[in-house]
């Protein structure tokens, strides 16, 4: 459990990026073996569609990468709690606007193809990475936010640690 917290922003950004790289590259959509990738889903299908598809992992690497250094590293994580079901949601709320009115002819017809399904299990990696960071690991050790108080800070990266913790919740180095 604690390589997980010890690598949350590792694992956080091949997620959302691995999610982004075969969206835009590979099929995200395939019928009767002819597929779509998100590019094509943007530039030749639905501008709007493509851009729902990419919002997600652009959205998680931004956060991680920019904004992560100045915000609380719970407050990173549940925001990628959220990019990560949101982007779940965005690969199939796209699939319908790319149909259109097709939908209800050859919609339950249309799966989604190699790179909507790593996307989705880049989207469901982050999500759960992030929501153990942020909640779980409390469950684990038998603390919670409210009862444990801040006594110390990282020596790695200096921000406030709570007491009893063995890894620093930011960046991940061993405290004991």
């Amino acid at each position: 459990m604690n390589a997980v917290l010890q690598n949350r922003k590792l694992i956080t950004l091949g997620a959302f990026g691995a999610a982004l790289a075969f969206t835009l590259i590979f099929a995200v959509y395939s019928t009767f073996g002819v597929g779509i990738s998100g590019f094509q889903v943007m530039f030749e299908a639905n501008f709007f569609a493509g851009l729902l598809l990419i919002i997600a992992p652009i959205g998680g690497l931004v956060v991680e990468l920019v904004l992560s250094n100045s915000m609380d590293s719970r407050m990173v994580s549940i925001i990628h709690l959220a990019l990560g079901v949101v982007g779940i949601i965005m690969l199939f709320v796209a699939k319908g606007m790319v149909l259109g009115e097709a939908a209800a002819y050859i919609g339950s017809m249309v799966s989604l193809g190699f790179g909507g399904v790593i996307a989705l299990i880049g989207y469901i990696v982050a999500a759960g990475v992030n929501a153990f960071a942020a909640f779980g690991a409390d469950l684990f050790t038998g603390s919670s936010k409210a009862a444990s108080s801040v006594s110390a800070k990282c020596p790695n990266c200096g921000r406030p640690v709570a007491a009893g913790k063995a890894f620093c919740a930011n960046c991940g180095a061993r405290l004991k």
